[in-house]
């Protein structure tokens, strides 16, 4: 470019305001122009506007061509050393980089001795700090005119880069550091992407020397500890991370690159990198693919029956952003280890890992199992499993992938269901009525006992009445983030939805597939043309919540306005309660399932199971085997779709409309209104005898139909019987 053209940009630049950037350029072109006064003056202004006193001066010595005689230099000169030098000396950040620096080795300890060998480069360089706050880096070379090389604290809009207000965004790679807001925001939306999962970030800075200028200016501990940030310094950056994307499976690949740095080439060199990492790991996920083919050769036939039994080897795969499905898991696993089996869970190590076709696949290859066992997932959501591997899935959620057609075709004859819905199951979807066992959810009695907790835990956990969700998201903020994250164009049918569901809180008859039943009326009122598996999507994870959650709250907000009135001790569980807008009051902070989660409920004297689909869940059961009287809102599923007016009609005369079986006293612990909770709590409340008696009875039920053992032990008696009989068509 003609040197006119170039001070002619240059000048736009300066104009704009963007000194550092200016100086950057301009001083380049310094150093070849041995005669340019207007380019030169445009630089001590810019150096004079960002308070770098000491370099405006420094270059009005090296030009003859600033200033005009020598007076006037020296009058201009005078006036420049008024202003602050701008310089700030490396020792005066030298605390802040050790600690960033111990965060950063305890990580990546190979770094040490790179970092070591920058640090001493670093004293060859100058830190700079402008009238602005902002903080540059530049050198002085003997015999040239002083070189600025980065900005440390650059904002993404003074690169033209904007991030959505909500998130959130798709899988970043951020390539420079600096002290602006980019990375913080970037963490921001990549947070709970999906339930807690959160995106994994990946930094890249080719610069090691700017990397530990960046390190000296503010304390960076809480990013560089961050464990879903991976950082990749140094001129072989972008092939650390190829390196790291190839190792792990588990780390999404991804999708966006957001380029703060000087170098616009990196944003290519890293799309064509995340290409070649997806091609290896479809020919890797074809080569495991076909290991296990071989391996697992023979059809599963009566051979396979006696490898139900132990010591054979069982695999279990689940996520850990499940709230329930990730301990289930573990408790089907702690029954069968007690069973004698051998037993692995495979689950998300982190909260930036994924369960991927090849982490599935190398664990098969790896462990070898002769039974897989997932709940709420059939082998047809697993294409790249081998066929000869029996699989039992144990159903516990009303999930649209379980509740179809397409699922009851998908069981072949290596696979066998058990839990809820047979008998829909069957009926609807084409189950094979000689592959599905019927199951309740049942409960770790070695985990969920009676007995009193500690001291310690008794005072932290004692209250009148407990209660434990992590639904603590108001519907009204649920909205508002699924419209975030859903495309505009679906807007209004949301809004429309969203106002048709949240009058039905109070509707003791609505259920998952009348939720269905109103997103398909509502989607075709307004021509919205949505299949049957996304409407069910929609029901399930839209409509239904709103109505899940929200009749839940509302009926924390009765327990609420009643302790608040009796001065009871009523205490809320749960991420996220500390932020609800009325009931924070309540809020007492996580709990891990477990011996924690036992603890608690056998020091809380009654314990809510507000789960609107009905009282036969593994969270009741929980609660009746750790020693707490349960109660319940009415759900009329519970007593065969009996409307709750007649419910209370035939409980006031005295009759007993019990439907679920082997539960007596049921009827004692299930509440329609406020009044009646109020009632029926402080009974309980006043009246052990009267509580004990009726928990007691609850236990017997619970230790002898509603163990993951006894469940277990019957359901690989059926699974074994199907595998004895010759391969048919069983599809009724």
């Amino acid at each position: 470019m003609p040197i006119s053209d170039q001070t002619d940009q240059l000048a736009s630049i300066f104009q704009a305001g963007r000194h550092f950037q200016f100086l950057k350029k301009s001083h380049e072109l310094l150093e070849k122009l041995p005669h340019a006064p207007k380019l030169a003056a445009m630089s001590v202004h810019a150096l004079a506007t960002l308070g770098y006193g000491g370099p405006a001066r420094e270059l009005i010595q090296r030009r003859a061509d600033i200033g005009g005689p020598f007076d006037q230099r020296d009058k201009l000169g005078n006036a420049l050393g008024k202003l602050p030098n701008g310089r700030v000396p490396w020792n005066d950040q030298k605390h802040t980089y050790e600690k960033n620096v111990e965060s950063f080795l305890k990580r990546y300890p190979q770094s040490e001795e790179a970092l070591r060998h920058a640090e001493n480069e670093l004293k060859k360089i100058h830190l700079f700090k402008s009238q602005a706050g902002h903080l540059h880096t530049s050198r002085r070379q003997p015999g040239k005119i002083r070189e600025w090389m980065r900005d440390l604290s650059i904002e993404p809009h003074e690169i033209g880069m904007q991030l959505p207000d909500k998130g959130p965004i798709r899988v970043p790679v951020v390539v420079g550091v600096s002290l602006g807001s980019l990375l913080p925001r970037v963490c921001e939306l990549t947070r709970n992407a999906f339930l807690t999962y959160n995106h994994p970030v990946c930094v890249v800075e080719l610069d090691l020397l700017h990397f530990v200028a960046w390190m000296h200016c503010n304390d960076q501990t809480e990013l560089l500890e961050q464990k879903n940030i991976e950082w990749f310094v140094g001129p072989d950056a972008v092939v650390q991370l190829g390196q790291h994307l190839r190792d792990n499976d588990s780390i999404a690949l991804p999708q966006l690159v957001l380029n703060q740095s000087d170098n616009i080439n990196t944003t290519a060199d890293i799309k064509t990198l995340v290409l070649d990492v997806e091609n290896h790991r479809k020919q890797r996920l074809d080569e495991l693919i076909a290991r296990l083919e071989k391996h697992y050769h023979a059809p599963v036939g009566p051979d396979h029956a006696t490898k139900l039994t132990p010591p054979s080897r069982v695999l279990a795969f689940t996520s850990r952003f499940t709230t329930m499905l990730q301990y289930s898991t573990r408790d089907v696993l702690d029954a069968l280890d007690h069973m004698g089996f051998e037993t692995q869970l495979l689950i998300e190590q982190e909260d930036h890992h994924c369960l991927t076709p090849n982490t599935i696949c190398q664990t098969i290859d790896d462990f070898k199992p002769d039974l897989i066992v997932v709940l709420d997932h059939l082998r047809g959501e697993y294409p790249f499993l081998p066929e000869n591997i029996p699989m039992l899935t144990w159903i516990q959620d009303p999930l649209p992938d379980l509740l179809c057609e397409s699922a009851g075709q998908s069981v072949k004859h290596a696979d066998f269901v058990c839990g809820l819905f047979r008998d829909r199951c069957i009926e609807q979807f084409g189950y094979p009525e000689g592959q599905f066992e019927y199951v309740d959810v049942p409960v770790s009695t070695r985990i969920f006992h009676a007995g009193e907790p500690s001291h310690a835990q008794h005072e932290r956990f004692e209250c009148d009445i407990s209660f434990v969700s992590n639904a603590s998201t108001t519907i009204e903020a649920f909205h508002q983030s699924e419209l975030a994250t859903n495309d505009p164009s679906v807007h209004e049918f949301m809004h429309v939805l969203f106002e048709a569901t949240r009058p039905l809180i109070d509707d003791d008859t609505f259920c998952l597939r009348k939720a269905i039943e109103l997103t398909a009326r509502i989607a075709n009122e307004m021509r919205l043309d949505l299949d049957e598996e996304k409407t069910r999507t929609i029901a399930t994870h839209y409509t239904y919540r709103i109505f899940d959650w929200g009749r839940r709250q509302q009926t924390l907000e009765w327990v609420s306005d009643w302790a608040n009135r009796t001065n009871r001790t009523f205490k809320i569980f749960g991420r996220g309660w500390e932020d609800h807008p009325t009931l924070s009051q309540h809020a007492s902070g996580i709990i891990e399932h477990g011996q924690d989660l036992r603890d608690m409920y056998a020091a809380s004297t009654l314990s809510l199971q507000l789960i609107p689909s009905g009282f036969h869940h593994q969270r009741s059961f929980e609660i009746i085997a750790s020693g707490s009287l349960p109660l319940t809102r009415y759900c009329e599923g519970d007593f065969g779709d009996l409307p709750a007016r007649e419910f209370e009609a035939l409980r006031c005369a005295g009759k007993s409309p019990e439907v679920i079986p082997n539960f007596p006293n049921f009827r004692d612990i299930v509440f329609t209104t406020p009044s009646d909770f109020e009632e029926r709590t402080e009974s309980f409340l006043s009246n052990k005898n009267r509580r004990n008696e009726i928990l007691s009875k609850l236990q017997e039920t619970v230790q002898e139909r509603f163990t993951y053992d006894a469940a277990l032990t019957q359901v690989l008696k059926s699974f074994r019987n199907h595998l004895r009989v010759p391969q048919r068509d069983t599809k009724v």
